[in-house]
């Protein structure tokens, strides 16, 4: 039988309490896997709102659990810190942040900076809690001497999309490539045009590092200029490129894009980029391009997905995709096959269905004629304000994020949609978009 302590009183007329140590290891355990669980599924193609909503509910379940075990609950969450991983950060700074208790928070924080990923899950644990008890947590991370700290707390301000005292455009001001790129990359996300002055004159004086989410702001804020400082960061098919095609492609001209994917596509090592870039313009005249690409086991899944995001085809719902699970007879290393295969593709291609070129062009016939070429579509719908808002509303996690960005670049001021926030948050925000 599990042993059962005493939690000391937190007041003297208070009633002692009984906790079993083992249930509020399993919560310490559960809050940690399932957050690493949602973040993998913020990202993925087969995750909705919906998908979201419940996750949210057990990971706040659990994270109630440890809150009322009191010192029990910080306990196990200290003990998996030992030997633990971005999820156990996670677990461990949503309680200190929660509590607000300087030795906890130090510990949780020492932790994240030292585990893989694990700014991210700090920066997640702060991005949970309500935004206004935080305040005085991120005005200390902010006063931080590591600056690793101070780029959670910047990031953490973003994701809640509130800077009451200003600190993303103090961040202007720094020194660190890292910290003045947080605080510039977060002015655009939270919509801040009137920042455009103070970005502009930055980006002529700032480090190399910190020029691409200077341009990538004012980019976002509809300032048209920096968009050939963008091009050549997606040209140069590096880590940021898909960051930049985000904006590029949606802020210039539906012409210009196909000019300019045109002159991509002679670039080496852009093949990603260029089916990726069909998708965010949206323009039906590329669809039989992709479907040529779906024969390609290397990009098909991709060529499938930009497909779907121009169409709204759910490819697996519709039965247009490859039943890969099935091993033909007589398959004597059909096992050992299956492991290659999927050890060649891209990470971000493993959740996707691999289209069946075949079906996928018959049903492609029956429909061309229902879809305007030289109109930016998105899935299935001319982009309007409607079909953005009805995107974010029930479309799939990458279909989300590109509704977002169409949603900022739009409507004047409006702050980039968090496709990754609290379920909740998102559910109350959406009832503003129309």
């Amino acid at each position: 039988m599990a042993p059962l302590r005493h939690l000391p009183a937190q007041s003297p007329g208070q009633v002692y309490r009984l906790v079993n140590r083992t249930t509020v290891d399993r919560h310490a355990v559960d809050c940690a896997f399932l957050w690493t669980l949602r973040d993998q599924a913020v990202d993925s193609p087969r995750y909705r709102l919906d998908h979201l909503l419940p996750l949210d509910r057990r990971v706040d379940a659990n994270r109630e659990g440890l809150a009322l075990a009191g010192e029990e609950g910080w306990a196990a969450c200290r003990d998996a810190l030992e030997a633990g991983d971005a999820g156990e950060v996670f677990a461990a700074a949503l309680l200190a942040f929660a509590t607000r208790r300087a030795d906890r928070m130090r510990q949780a924080c020492e932790a994240g900076l030292t585990v893989k990923d694990g700014e991210r899950a700090l920066i997640a644990a702060l991005a949970w809690l309500p935004p206004e008890p935080l305040a005085p947590v991120l005005a200390r991370l902010l006063d931080a001497g590591n600056p690793r700290l101070r780029r959670v707390a910047l990031r953490a301000i973003t994701i809640h999309r509130r800077d009451p005292e200003g600190a993303l455009m103090a961040a202007l001001n720094s020194d660190d490539p890292e910290i003045l790129g947080a605080g510039a990359r977060g002015l655009g996300e939270c919509g801040r045009r009137h920042a455009v002055p103070l970005l502009r004159m930055r980006l002529e004086s700032a480090p190399a590092r910190a020029r691409l989410p200077i341009a990538w702001s004012l980019a976002l804020l509809g300032e048209q200029d920096t968009l050939p400082l963008l091009a050549a960061t997606v040209e140069a098919a590096g880590p940021d490129a898909e960051l930049a095609m985000a904006v590029l492609l949606r802020a210039m001209p539906l012409a210009k894009g196909r000019q300019f994917l045109s002159s991509l596509s002679a670039h080496p090592g852009t093949e990603r980029l260029v089916i990726q870039g069909a998708g965010i313009l949206g323009d039906p005249v590329a669809v039989p391009w992709l479907i040529a690409r779906m024969t390609d086991p290397g990009l098909g899944r991709l060529a499938g997905e930009a497909f779907s995001l121009i169409t709204g085809a759910d490819l697996e719902y519709l039965d247009l995709d490859l039943d890969l699970d099935a091993t033909p007879r007589g398959a004597s290393d059909g096992e050992e096959e299956e492991e290659e295969e999927g050890d060649a593709l891209h990470p971000a291609d493993r959740n996707l269905a691999m289209p069946d070129p075949a079906r996928v062009s018959t049903w492609w016939s029956d429909r061309t004629s229902s879809m305007t070429k030289g109109v930016r579509h998105l899935c299935g719908e001319p982009i309007t304000p409607a079909s953005i808002a009805q995107t974010l509303r029930v479309g799939y996690q990458r279909q989300r994020r590109a509704a977002a960005f169409e949603l900022a670049l739009h409507a004047e001021d409006a702050p980039l949609f968090d496709v990754r926030a609290f379920g909740l948050s998102q559910q109350r925000a959406l009832q503003s978009c129309n």
